[in-house]
């Protein structure tokens, strides 16, 4: 999606204070549901704030942006991911 907006997310959004969810730069993904570019498969485009917040919660640190919609990220030894956090018990007992 177009821009390159950025914010400080919240580590946690009560269900009935959702406001933040409509700032321009809040990570948001828009469904493609044709064709993106001629591709049928482009299924989905995230906003930068999307790409960064995805990038970090896969435990990604971005090093630099060389230009738009490219990333060059490493694996950062201090983010914690979603998996360190999970109760791994519980997603086995899905």
């Amino acid at each position: 999606m177009p821009g390159v907006e950025e914010m400080d997310l919240p580590d946690d959004i009560e269900f009935n204070k959702r406001e933040a969810m409509h700032e321009k730069a809040y990570p948001k993904l828009a469904f493609i549901e044709n064709k993106l570019a001629g591709d049928p498969t482009n299924w989905w485009a995230p906003n930068h704030q999307g790409i960064i917040s995805m990038l970090r919660s896969c435990g990604f640190k971005i090093n630099n942006c060389p230009e738009d919609e490219t990333y060059v990220a490493k694996k950062s030894q201090t983010l914690q991911t979603s998996l360190d956090t999970w109760n791994y018990s519980e997603y086995l007992s899905q």
